[in-house]
């Protein structure tokens, strides 16, 4: 069965389930409030390590929710350590709409600045728990489809990060695809990722960090 957002996604989510778990006794966590994105149309998606051996997932699609059109973006970088330690880096929120740009059916480019993006947060947390305000700057990461295959999903989902619990609901149609460019100074190769258009899907993200 080929590889699909929602097998991949669960395999991350497992992972970090795991690591919260074992971090839950040395932190409290902080409720920040939940917010609701809701997606239609371009989108892409990315798990994949760096060449510096840190994990990166990205997730980008245009918006459909009233007010000023805009790209929503949610990424991860989780980094371990040589003394078993680790720190994860989780951003999210609105980017300008043109930071994804292309044709979902072929190529896409998620090009932002972070740093100018006002909506957009980021956060970093240490395996002892310490969290404080996570790195901005340049994502530039160059998607295209590799002809491997094609998916259809409509799913409900929940997943559970080291900073954050994500509720979904995805409706989209999808390609697979390779994913090139950087990440706050991560450099990506061949990235495993999909891209496509989002009928209808709704993002819930309650921080947990």
């Amino acid at each position: 069965m080929r590889p699909t957002l929602h097998t991949s996604l669960m395999k991350v989510s497992i992972l970090a389930a795991a690591i919260a778990l074992s971090t839950c006794l040395m932190a409290q966590s902080r409720q920040a409030g939940s917010k609701v994105f809701h997606t239609s149309g371009a989108f892409v998606w990315m798990s994949s390590p760096t060449v510096s051996g840190s994990q990166v997932w990205i997730y980008a699609s245009h918006t459909d929710h009233p007010g000023t059109p805009a790209t929503f973006l949610e990424f991860d970088i989780f980094t371990p350590h040589p003394d078993g330690t680790f720190t994860d880096t989780f951003g999210s929120g609105d980017v300008p709409e043109d930071a994804l740009s292309g044709n979902s059916s072929k190529n896409l480019s998620l090009i932002v600045d972070t740093s100018t993006a006002t909506s957009f947060q980021t956060t970093t947390c240490e395996s002892n728990g310490t969290c404080h305000a996570g790195p901005t700057g340049l994502l530039h990461i160059d998607f295209r489809t590799d002809g491997d295959y094609t998916d259809r999903t409509i799913s409900e989902n929940h997943y559970t990060f080291f900073q954050t619990v994500q509720r979904s609901h995805y409706n989209y149609d999808s390609s697979s695809a390779l994913a090139n460019g950087s990440i706050l100074g991560h450099s990506i190769n061949n990235g495993s990722s999909q891209m496509g258009t989002n009928r209808s899907t709704t993002i819930t993200l309650t921080r947990k960090h």
